[in-house]
């Protein structure tokens, strides 16, 4: 199980100002103060009849919001850049896999990343199926062959995996969270040991299938330039596809940076930005952990939602600059069917 940190951080010094923005939009969404919070399964679950919102003390030019609704966050935070005439930044995890931000300014959407991207498979595999050079006879066959060695490759996880590593894992699937300890022990895991292991599966899929290996690796675009590369600017050493691939790419984070632009602290330049979008750990939060401090956010947001918040210590969140200067509890008011009152952007 990985995380679903996510976080709204709205560009402010005034923590009251934010909080009672916070309470006279829920009020207009057909909210109205309650005494009770959310806990357990009511917050896995956008339907639950209580929402609440924890907002910090500013803490470098941000006061940011740890709201019980998962899928509320952009509005959260097209809203209030809307009503306080500034910058609000939704960021969140996705399962440990991607993170993404939507960035707002004074009511409008001004830029969006997903750690992830996007692949068109279409373009790398064309209209064929990948499956398509296989014989109708043969095909049944190759298909078991692909899922036993797929069951095999399994258990050789399983069986690799240190004790302690294989009881992190069977508490995450029982549905306990993961400690942030626990997702850097898992990784260090994964960095030291899992190589070797995609290696064998790449070399049995290629022996299955000649090719299709080397298609589904091109799949996630094109390769980046190292180093020495990018110094020497040997451009005529990539394909054409490679340099249309480099100049979109090189256009996306230049809008990126223009964006942000504006949020950046002094210290920051286009070379570690660049370096925190392209970022691709094995569990994602490590990469916005990275990212938010160029943007003066204490890194432990990457940690945070309001679902996680009480696995750390008042003590611990302050040494990380975070300190709450609310928590904001409303019970949601039925509309003519009976749902939350709720908009949707």
């Amino acid at each position: 199980m990985g995380s679903w940190a996510n976080g709204v951080h709205v560009r402010s010094d005034d923590a009251n100002a934010v909080a009672e923005a916070v309470r006279a939009l829920l009020t207009e969404m057909g909210c109205r103060p309650s005494e009770e919070a959310p806990v357990g399964d009511d917050l896995l679950t956008s339907a639950s009849p209580l929402r609440a919102i924890r907002v910090s003390e500013p803490h470098q030019g941000w006061v940011s919001l740890l709201d019980s609704d998962l899928t509320e966050g952009s509005e959260l935070a097209l809203e209030l850049s809307e009503r306080l005439s500034t910058h609000a930044l939704s960021v969140f995890v996705d399962d440990s896999d991607s993170w993404h931000y939507t960035l707002f300014a004074s009511g409008d959407l001004i830029d969006e990343f997903d750690s992830m991207g996007e692949v068109d498979y279409a373009e790398f595999f064309g209209e064929e199926d990948v499956l398509s050079g296989v014989g109708d006879p043969h095909l049944a066959q190759l298909q078991q062959q692909l899922a036993e060695r797929a069951e095999d490759f399994q258990q050789r996880i399983q069986d690799a995996m240190p004790p302690e590593i294989r009881e992190m894992q069977e508490r995450w699937e029982s549905g306990q969270t993961p400690t942030p300890d626990e997702m850097h022990h898992y990784g260090a895991w994964l960095n030291r040991d899992m190589p070797d292991l995609m290696a064998e599966m790449q070399e049995m899929i290629a022996q299955l299938m000649p090719g299709l290996a080397d298609r589904l690796q091109s799949a996630s675009g094109p390769r980046l330039l190292d180093e020495d590369e990018a110094d020497a600017g040997d451009e005529h050493e990539l394909t054409a596809e490679e340099r249309d691939w480099l100049k979109m790419d090189q256009l996306d984070l230049a809008e990126h940076a223009e964006a942000l632009g504006p949020l950046l602290t002094d210290e920051v330049g286009s070379a570690k930005l660049e370096a925190a979008l392209r970022a691709q750990s094995i569990f994602a939060e490590d990469d916005l952990r990275e990212f938010l401090p160029l943007l003066g956010i204490a890194p432990v947001w990457a940690d945070l939602s309001y679902g996680y918040f009480e696995e750390f210590t008042p003590d611990e969140l302050a040494d990380e600059g975070v300190r709450m200067a609310a928590h904001l509890t409303f019970e949601r008011t039925g509309g003519e069917d009976g749902g939350p009152g709720l908009r949707l952007i």
